[in-house]
């Protein structure tokens, strides 16, 4: 019966593009139907900006991880890597490579830059997104985890507008349509910005989620895991010893949201975090990784930590890179090896 339903949402959806009230009745079938991912130590990995990161990905891993032990790597998949033949074949060498090298990937869909900044998704986008994830060869098929988007409270990351309602439609799409292609996708919401503002071109988090719940009140009962971005703020040069909404807790604030509004409590994987290359914090860099590291993420609810970024140079994310060009590790990428070189 769940198939069945599910199948006629697919056609009908295919034919119109636009929400069908079956989503609503088959809504609450969905969600019994998440597998709860268990991990018994959080997974330390890396983000990346492009597929063919890694094997590079894994050589930064190996700095701090045995041959045998599982790793993450977050990587936004573009719409527009549907568009040729070579692009999707970098894809299938990306799963490939993660099976090879007992990574778990992290798969953040994602469009393109236009003069509005990131483009708003369309159903087309998901759909054809969701019929080519699912036909990879992903290292573990009960576990093919998909975030939807990037945070929207910010207006260049969605068409240059703030619109909670429409993010909350299409991700309520999008789950419905990733597990009715396969079971074995776990979704999760876009992170947010934690830090951002109530303004012209961003907004608060949580005022954007209650705005995307007042649109949806079933959005959060259709994901199975959250995607926290917990950076240490203002001006990602924070102390891991904060405990405010903007700090590397922020993902505390978020869970408590979550089980507030719909009594939940989700695996958390936090996709993007990580303090800037400056001088000013690498005085106390090592000793805010430590204390992040072995106190505020040593929890049995995170199953994922991915810094930002693998290589971020050259660019605007160089002082956020762990490793340069030529492969060697960045200051920042140093204290991150070691640190996670002696955890337990």
């Amino acid at each position: 019966m769940i198939v069945a339903c599910l199948k006629h949402v697919k056609n009908a959806l295919i034919a119109v593009y636009t929400k069908s009230t079956v989503l609503i009745l088959c809504g609450f079938f969905v969600v019994l139907c998440f597998p709860n991912p268990v991990v018994a130590k959080p997974l330390y990995g890396v983000h990346l900006f492009s597929p063919s990161e890694v094997q590079s990905a894994h050589e930064y891993i190996e700095h701090y991880a045995p041959d045998n032990q599982v790793s993450t790597v977050v990587v936004p998949f573009l719409a527009s890597d549907l568009t040729s033949a070579e692009k999707k074949q970098s894809w299938v060498v990306f799963f490939e490579s993660c099976k090879r090298l007992n990574i778990l990937p992290i798969i953040r869909l994602a469009t393109e830059l236009d003069s509005t900044g990131w483009r708003v998704p369309t159903h087309r986008d998901i759909i054809e997104s969701a019929t080519f994830l699912a036909s990879m060869e992903w290292p573990d098929e009960s576990r093919k985890y998909v975030i939807v988007f990037n945070e929207p409270n910010h207006a260049n990351e969605w068409g240059g507008t703030l619109n909670p309602e429409q993010y909350a439609h299409l991700a309520v799409f999008a789950s419905q349509w990733f597990r009715d292609e396969d079971v074995g996708f776990i979704l999760m919401p876009a992170g947010l910005d934690l830090a951002a503002p109530n303004g012209t071109r961003t907004m608060e988090a949580f005022t954007f989620w209650d705005r995307a719940l007042e649109a949806e009140p079933e959005l959060f009962s259709l994901f199975g895991a959250w995607s926290s971005h917990s950076y240490p703020n203002p001006a990602f040069s924070g102390s891991a010893f904060d405990t405010k909404q903007n700090s590397i807790r922020g993902f505390a604030h978020e869970r408590a949201y979550l089980e507030k509004k719909t009594g939940r409590v989700l695996p958390i994987f936090i996709t993007e975090t990580g303090w800037a290359n400056t001088p000013k914090n690498l005085r106390t860099l090592r000793k805010n990784i430590e204390y992040a590291v072995n106190t505020v993420w040593d929890t049995d609810e995170i199953v994922s930590i991915a810094p930002f970024v693998l290589r971020g140079d050259p660019g605007p994310f160089a002082e956020f890179g762990l490793v340069r060009d030529g492969g060697k590790l960045s200051e920042t990428g140093k204290i991150w090896v070691e640190t996670l070189s002696k955890m337990k």
